[in-house]
This record gives C-alpha cells, sequence and structure tokens, in this order.
C-alpha cells in the first residue's frame, strides 16, 4: 500500500487490525491515537479499499449492535488491490485513447487550416538596419533545404562580406543547398570577383547575368525578401510569406538562374572596371545587348549603370563603341542600326541622348 492509496491514518489503522484481528476499529484507533474527526474518513477509505470488511455476530439479532469491520487477510487485501489497480489502468489506457483520438481531429484540422494560411499573403515591411541583419541571420539558421538569392550589388564593407558567408558556410555545413546570381559586372571589379570566387570556393553555385530584376532571397520556399517599395527608401526591404507569393518569385528565380552563366566562366579582371574595354566583334556582347534594350525603352544612362551595375561613364563608353562599330553618329541612329539587325526587340525605336 502507498501514500496515494492509503494516507498515514489509514495506513497505520490497517497495520494495528492487522496484526491484531481482536481489535475493532474503535479500540485500533485508540492504539494508534487517530483524532476522532478522522476516524470515519479513515475508516471508509479503508473500506472502499476492499481491505475493511463487515461481520454480523451470530448469536446477536442484527438490530441489536452495530455492524463490526475486520481487515481481510493481506492475501485477499493483495488481490483487491491489484484487481483495483488492474481496473484504474484500464479506465486510464481508454482515457488516453480518446484522448489520442481527439489530438489526431485536433491535428488534422490544424494542418488543414495552415494550408488555408499559406494561400494568404503576408507582407512586412522593414526599415531599420540592426533588424534586416538579424532577419538575414535568423534566414540562414532556420532553413533545412535551399536558400536562393539574386544580387544587384556586392557591399564594400569587407567585414559585412565576411560575416555573410560565414552565415552561408554554417547553413552549407547542415547540408542546405545554396544558389545564387549575381551581376556579371560584380565579376569584373577585382573586389567583387575576390567575394563571387571566396562563395565559389565554399561549396555556393554561383551564375552571373547581365542584368537582374531586383534582389531577392528565398528560404525553403516558406518565405522571401524582396526591397521595398521606392518611395519607402533603398533600405527598406520586405518579407513575404505565402506558398503563392514565394512560388511567384522563385518563378523569377529559376528564370534568372536559366539564363545566366557559370561563375566559372568569367576571367579574373586584369584591368579596372572603368577601363575595360567591349567587344570588337561584329556582334554585341550580352551585356550590349542588355543595355541597348534598355536605352530603346527610354532609359537614361543613370538608370542603366545601376541596373548593369556599372558606373555612367562605362555606359558611354560601351555606347559610343558600338557608334564607332555601326558607322553612326547619333544614338538614334544606333538604336535604329541595332532593331535592324535583331539586336533588340521592339519596332526600332532610336535610343534617347
Amino acid at each position: 500500500m502507498t501514500a496515494r492509496d492509503l494516507d498515514a491514518w489509514a495506513q497505520e489503522l490497517y497495520r494495528a487490525m492487522s496484526r491484531n484481528s481482536g481489535l475493532g476499529v474503535p479500540e485500533a484507533a485508540d492504539l494508534v491515537r487517530i483524532p476522532t474527526a478522522r476516524l470515519g474518513e479513515t475508516q471508509q477509505r479503508l473500506i472502499e479499499l476492499g481491505l475493511l470488511e463487515p461481520v454480523q455476530s451470530t448469536d446477536t439479532p442484527e438490530e441489536a449492535c452495530p455492524v463490526r469491520y475486520v481487515t481481510s487477510t493481506p492475501e485477499v487485501s493483495l488481490a483487491r488491490l491489484m484487481q483495483r489497480g488492474e481496473g484504474m489502468w484500464n479506465l486510464m489506457q481508454r482515457e488516453m485513447e480518446a484522448t489520442h483520438a481527439a489530438m489526431s481531429v485536433v491535428a488534422s484540422e490544424f494542418t488543414h487550416t495552415q494550408a488555408a494560411k499559406m494561400q494568404v499573403i503576408y507582407a512586412d515591411m522593414i526599415t531599420d538596419r540592426r533588424r534586416i541583419e538579424q532577419m538575414l541571420s535568423d534566414a540562414a539558421e532556420s532553413a533545412t533545404d535551399e536558400i536562393l538569392s539574386v544580387h544587384t550589388s556586392v557591399p564594400n564593407s569587407v567585414e559585412a562580406l565576411e560575416t555573410g558567408r560565414a552565415r552561408n558556410r554554417k547553413a552549407m555545413e547542415r547540408g542546405v543547398r545554396m544558389r545564387t546570381v549575381h551581376l556579371a559586372s560584380t565579376a569584373r571589379s577585382s573586389h567583387g570577383y575576390a567575394h563571387l570566387k571566396a562563395l565559389d570556393t565554399d561549396g555556393m553555385q554561383v551564375r552571373l547575368l547581365h542584368h537582374v530584376p531586383f534582389r531577392l532571397l528565398i528560404v525553403d520556399d516558406s518565405f522571401a525578401v524582396t526591397p521595398g517599395l521606392p518611395e519607402r527608401g533603398s533600405s527598406t526591404v520586405m518579407m513575404l510569406r505565402g506558398r503563392e507569393i514565394t512560388r511567384l518569385l522563385r518563378e523569377v528565380f529559376e528564370f534568372c538562374w536559366l539564363n545566366s552563366a557559370p561563375f566559372g566562366s568569367a576571367n579574373e579582371p586584369d584591368v579596372p572596371e572603368e577601363e575595360s574595354g567591349t567587344d570588337s566583334g561584329q556582334q554585341p556582347t550580352a551585356q550590349q545587348r542588355v543595355m541597348l534594350q534598355m536605352m530603346s525603352e527610354g532609359m537614361k544612362d543613370e538608370s542603366v549603370s545601376r541596373k548593369l551595375g556599372i558606373s555612367v561613364r562605362t555606359v558611354g563608353r560601351m555606347v559610343n563603341s558600338l557608334m564607332v562599330q555601326l558607322n553612326v553618329q547619333t544614338r538614334y541612329q544606333l538604336g535604329v542600326h541595332a532593331a535592324r539587325m535583331g539586336w533588340i526587340t521592339g519596332a526600332g525605336r532610336g535610343i534617347e541622348a
């Protein structure tokens, strides 16, 4: 008998009556000094457990004297307690089965609800630089499958670059796959080439594209990070959650990935980016084609330079080189000739000065 089944008084009363069969409940209670106020409760507890059973004198009418209780034998007492324990166990087992069934229903409903929520797009605008850095750190730590990214530029801070690469290495050590697309112009500067080379050496898949739409980060297809609205400033980013939006943005990434070139095809720069020349052949380079297309759509040199990640001076040098190549005098003529030769799409509108 444990303290869970019998409190201290019940245990003392049972022991006293078991060791002296001649004692009734009142006499045994006096012997072990059970308070009168607790006696009825203690006796009832032993009766409920089957450890006390009533006996009636055969030579005295039932109505002439109160019922007398004696303890059952240890064998009978043990058997009754075991039977009671088994009953309690069976009851607990049935309750556990019922609880498990209820949990299955709730879990099923939870899964259904979460699936429905995934169709909703949640957007969180982040403007604080420290919070952005923390968000990027948390993204690398929480990733379990794949991280996709598109970059429009490379930070100048060596410390920032190393911090980012350290985050990437930890993620890849956990088995996270990482693919990234950078502007091709990044590889034409010593600073940018060294950064991309380090990413490639660490095990990240790196590709280069002459024009990327915007900066993008996708983690496990569960959330994405994009630039904020232009009117909110260049340092604002949006964290987007929802299956529909992440699938859409993944298509943007895959388009960039399929149209980009492996980093291994890029040569280490041996001249500063400002002095790099254009292709002297008859066909324009991929970067020149992108530049011509942007200009044919009305973009100014400053906008083209930002999109391509090159200086305004380099844009001007590329335009002048093409004009010499095609033997034209104005940008308008350059646009007309480029359209005729199929270098740009559209109706052959001229390139604005």
